[in-house]
């Protein structure tokens, strides 16, 4: 067996705990993210051995975060961790960042909250939990992270600009 298959088992296993929790942070997100970041790191020329084990196990501190714990997201240095911040960027954007929220809304205790509620959304009074999906999502889409020049490759400032596949 592979290095790669072994790490991709064993992550498995503990996204599959995870999504008990918060399926929206599951194994089927962090293959999302892995097959993002490995195109990113094909144009990039960067290792894609460590892309694809980096990949897998980006979010693996995420279930301390969802119990209360520390932040998971560690910031790295090299230009792999680059592309992953990016992939992991990228899958925050669009459609399906639209079904995570909800999910999470729907299914985690750390994030539970209505999809929606009928009040307006007051900026200043929501600076700690939104008060529904849909006002999260309209929160977030504010946040400059998501903004292409803070993007780390060119690959991804292009990605989250146009949405045109690397393939």
């Amino acid at each position: 067996m592979k290095f790669s298959e072994k790490i991709r088992e064993m992550a498995k296993s503990y996204f599959d705990i995870l999504d008990q929790e918060d399926f929206s942070h599951g194994f089927t997100y962090v293959e999302r993210v892995t097959r993002m970041a490995m195109m990113i790191g094909k144009k990039e020329g960067a290792d894609l051995e460590i892309i694809e084990a980096a990949a897998l196990l980006h979010d693996i501190g995420r279930a301390n975060e969802v119990i209360g714990g520390k932040d998971h997201a560690e910031v790295g240095a090299g230009l792999e961790a680059k592309i992953l911040q990016d992939a992991d960027r990228l899958d925050a954007l669009g459609a399906v960042d639209v079904a995570r929220v909800i999910a999470s809304s729907l299914q985690s205790q750390k994030h539970k909250r209505p999809i929606f509620v009928d009040v307006p959304y007051d900026e200043e009074k929501d600076t700690k939990k939104a008060s529904s999906a849909i006002h999260y999502l309209i929160k977030k889409s504010k946040v400059s992270k998501r903004k292409p020049e803070n993007f780390n490759t060119e690959v991804g400032k292009k990605w989250q600009r146009t949405g045109l596949s690397l393939c």
